[in-house]
């Protein structure tokens, strides 16, 4: 009886070691390298003045011919008293957006100098 329940339980544990290492054989396979899937991307950049006013504002705009596909931010020199407030892209229902603003403000007195950027990402349609 205690033969048979061994034969088993190496039987089951065969099957899954041999289950595991075709797998490992699939994970090591070369990779290929990623290709472009979206044509014309670009990322743009504009930064706002570098002061200590409290209200900080810019716009990036992509290049003629692009449309906006995606956004982002970052506020330089304000870390812990600085907050998005707006983060808008233009356009609308019949118009594909071309452009993004951002705007920011300190949530603290802050009287260093400070700037936000806002970053456009730009395709061709």
């Amino acid at each position: 009886m205690r033969t048979q329940n061994k034969a088993r339980r190496f039987g089951a544990r065969a099957s899954v070691l041999g289950l595991g290492l075709v797998a490992a054989g699939t994970v090591l396979a070369p990779a290929s390298p990623a290709s472009a899937a979206v044509p014309g991307l670009v990322r743009i950049a504009a930064t706002s003045v570098s002061n200590s006013s409290d209200y900080h504002s810019v716009t990036a705009t992509c290049p003629a011919g692009k449309v906006l596909t995606g956004t982002g931010y970052e506020l330089n020199g304000v870390t812990g008293e600085g907050v998005v407030d707006d983060l808008r892209p233009n356009g609308g229902v019949a118009t594909a957006p071309t452009a993004v603003t951002v705007g920011a403000y300190e949530t603290e007195a802050f009287a260093g100098n400070w700037s936000v950027t806002a970053y456009a990402i730009c395709a061709t349609p």
